[in-house]
């Protein structure tokens, strides 16, 4: 995706009509960036979307992770480098992820993310030990804490309103690392966390309906990922 300037107006702020959105986060975020992208398409003058999520991506930066079926991996370079700057023609490499220089350049009116799934799983971060941890746990709590602090602090940098869509419980068969309470837990802790900045909260979970009911699997294709309906 190519990155699209905001012309700048006489004082330095982004200037014309269209409504400025970014969106980041994992995979899930990705495919609301691509409907936005979509309906943008349909609807010349009214939005300009910037769509910088990536899948498996985590907002707690850094080790590993554990996903539902129990194996393990990096969290990875891509993914913990959101508050790197890097030069403006990076920015569309697929390989890049940096929002501290994405609100430079973009400058947006809104920034949309969904709180990650991923932040829920089992992970051992460096900074935290050596044990593996999860959120429920004073240590990983607070470390979730800090690092949804910092991505607002960062995507809001250029006077931004984020939205933070509430992460939805999943239609699967619950493991440790999708367990409804880790789920509800971390929206808490996000909302706890994001006090006093320009953030509002989208009720995701609402908009979808009971969890595994026909509304919910009609917009949810595999119980986490929107289906083609999901995705008008």
């Amino acid at each position: 995706q190519v990155l699209i300037p905001a012309p700048p107006s006489a004082d330095g702020s982004s200037a014309g009509g269209e409504l400025r959105v970014l969106v980041v986060g994992d995979s899930v975020s990705k495919q609301i960036g691509d409907a936005l992208t979509t309906w943008a398409t349909g609807h010349a003058g009214k939005i300009v979307v910037y769509n910088e999520s990536h899948d498996g991506c985590v907002i707690t930066r850094y080790g590993l992770k554990r996903v539902p079926g129990g194996q393990e991996g990096e969290v990875g370079e891509l993914c913990s480098a959101w508050d790197v700057v890097v030069q403006t023609e990076k920015l569309s490499d697929p390989n890049v992820i940096s929002w501290v220089s994405s609100v430079a350049q973009f400058r947006p009116d809104v920034v949309i993310g969904y709180i990650t799934a991923w932040d829920a799983t089992d992970r051992l971060v460096p900074s935290l030990g050596s044990e593996w941890t999860h959120v429920g746990v004073a240590n990983f709590d607070e470390y979730v804490k800090k690092e949804y602090r910092l991505a607002t602090e960062v995507l809001t940098s250029t006077g931004a309103k984020m939205i933070w869509l509430r992460g939805a419980h999943v239609d699967r068969v619950i493991t440790p690392q999708n367990d409804p309470l880790r789920i509800d837990i971390r929206n808490d802790l996000v909302v706890d966390a994001t006090a006093g900045l320009r953030v509002e909260f989208g009720d995701f979970p609402t908009f979808l309906g009971p969890s595994g009911e026909p509304r919910d699997r009609k917009i949810r294709r595999d119980g986490l990922h929107l289906s083609d309906y999901g995705k008008t």
